[in-house]
């Protein structure tokens, strides 16, 4: 995949799209025969992106879209109102564990922002994390920063759809051929991203949610939006994303793990998790945890 950073403008051409946007396109709106004609696809490529056109067909208003830009024709929704559809009619009836977890992220995000609107990062507790001091001293998070982190907060998974129906459902442990599958899923968010005029720094955190801890994708994605990922600020912020959706993906609930994680158990396996990233922002969760939306979210 060799993509190329995507147009943000109102009207926009189908034959200027990525080839992977395209090809959803197509998928979406039944044009099979057109199929073919996109080029520079291997079949891995296609077959996710088959998947993901079935899960976000299961929506007419995301059909009806697609058949908008195959047409030129200027969208009559933007993609604040696009991206909740597809989270709840298209993601949740896929999986409603990814649901459910995105929502609780984005809940999460909320409190953050309220808390550092009251005080600033330079009055959250550290917890005895120094580093966490260090890098939040002169940190601010503008309003588009906020509503970026939690637009991924809501959407990071939503690349989950370009896995067959029952992938993410399987109960017990994924095998070593599962393991690398599911790493096609932050890349899969590109071509909604595009499709949808999402924003590129939303799009860059939706692909890199777990690249700066576990390294995927790595099938070019992450050079195209490079000049985004690796600007500081934004970094910080992906950082921010990786910690919160490791947190989550430990302390809730998941189909493939028969106990819950307690708190402590989660704060004692996630460096490993953040692995090279750092655990700067581990204070974040701790706060969560000691507060009310902590317990809120996480009974248990």
């Amino acid at each position: 995949m060799s993509p190329k950073l995507y147009d943000l403008a109102p009207e926009r051409d189908f034959v200027l799209f990525n080839p992977e946007t395209k090809y959803l396109i197509l998928a979406l709106t039944e044009r099979f025969k057109e199929l073919e004609k996109v080029k520079g696809l291997k079949a891995t490529e296609t077959f996710h992106l088959d998947c993901l056109a079935k899960n976000l067909g299961q929506s007419p208003s995301i059909i009806e879209v697609a058949d908008c830009l195959y047409n030129n024709q200027q969208l009559k929704w933007n993609w604040k109102d696009l991206l909740p559809v597809v989270l709840a009619d298209c993601l949740y009836p896929f999986h409603a564990d990814s649901y459910h977890h995105s929502v609780r992220m984005a809940e999460i995000v909320q409190f953050l922002k309220e808390e550092y609107k009251q005080r600033g990062f330079a009055n959250f507790p550290d917890f005895g994390n120094k580093d966490f001091a260090e890098i939040t001293r002169n940190l601010e998070m503008t309003e588009d920063d906020w509503a970026c982190l939690l637009a991924a907060a809501y959407h990071h998974d939503g690349g989950k759809m370009g896995l067959p129906v029952g992938f993410w459902n399987k109960p017990g442990e994924f095998n070593a051929k599962e393991k690398e599958c599911r790493k096609v899923h932050p890349g899969l968010f590109f071509p909604i991203g595009e499709m949808l005029g999402v924003p590129l720094k939303v799009t860059a955190l939706n692909i890199a949610h777990h690249y700066l801890n576990l390294g995927y994708p790595n099938n070019g994605l992450i050079k195209c939006f490079q000049d985004i990922i690796f600007e500081p600020k934004f970094k910080v912020i992906l950082i921010m994303l990786i910690t919160l959706d490791c947190y989550d993906g430990m302390r809730g609930p998941r189909d493939y793990r028969v106990n819950l994680f307690s708190h402590d158990q989660v704060m004692e396996n996630l460096p490993q998790e953040l692995g090279q990233m750092g655990t700067i922002f581990m204070p974040l969760v701790e706060l969560v945890n000691s507060s009310a939306i902590g317990r809120q979210l996480y009974p248990n």
